[in-house]
């Protein structure tokens, strides 16, 4: 369910690129260089902790310089975490939930919220396993449940960013395709669901044994 997390957040940065086009897509790219800087900053505040070389003065030079230059061009803005989206968003920080909304699948909020509780040190993540059946116990192991939601979201994005590549080709045999991952996607979600009862099933039986 976690790497579903990552691959939402691809979707809808995903979809809100296809929506507005080049100008948003080149800004998302060149974002880059905010995160180079931010990452060369904290580089630099714990490097001689880490017992590492400093970066060198030439590097440091051209970081900032790029991103000075990145701020001339797309306003101060741009220097947030999501500055690439804040123009568009009409938002001086957007956060991911807004890039969400934009794109149109924050409905699926809910289970990207459930998604981050074993991303976080949340004490939800300790107590809640989608691996587990009832039990309140901790999971040890590799576990066939609850493979149900986060399949079917897979394949959900999946079609999603599939069909965002497809619709830069629009022809008749990508909008077939497009049609048939749908269904597949569909398709799968059934498939899963009618898997995780059956486990469901066979798990009040096994319980059962022995009482």
């Amino acid at each position: 369910m976690a790497r579903w997390r990552t691959l939402h957040e691809i979707a809808a940065v995903s979809s809100l690129i296809r929506r507005h086009g080049d100008e948003l897509a080149e800004r998302y790219e060149h974002h880059q260089i905010v995160e180079s800087r931010k990452a060369a900053l904290q580089y630099e505040r714990y490097q001689k902790r880490l017992r590492q070389r400093p970066l060198s003065e030439k590097t440091l030079k051209k970081i900032e310089a790029d991103y000075a230059s990145a701020l001339e061009t797309y306003g101060a803005d741009f220097g947030n975490p999501q500055g690439w989206g804040a123009k568009h968003l009409g938002k001086r920080n957007p956060s991911i939930a807004d890039i969400q909304e934009a794109a149109g699948i924050d409905h699926l909020a809910p289970y990207y919220r459930m998604a981050s509780h074993n991303v976080h040190a949340n004490p939800k993540g300790v107590f809640f396993k989608l691996g587990l059946i009832g039990e309140q116990t901790l999971l040890a192991g590799p576990s066939n449940a609850g493979l149900a939601d986060p399949g079917h979201a897979t394949a959900l994005s999946l079609v999603l960013v599939s069909s965002l590549l497809l619709h830069l080709y629009p022809t008749l045999d990508n909008n077939i395709g497009m049609k048939i991952m749908e269904e597949l996607g569909n398709e799968i979600g059934s498939e899963l669901l009618s898997a995780h009862k059956k486990l469901e099933s066979d798990h009040k039986i096994l319980s059962g044994v022995g009482r």
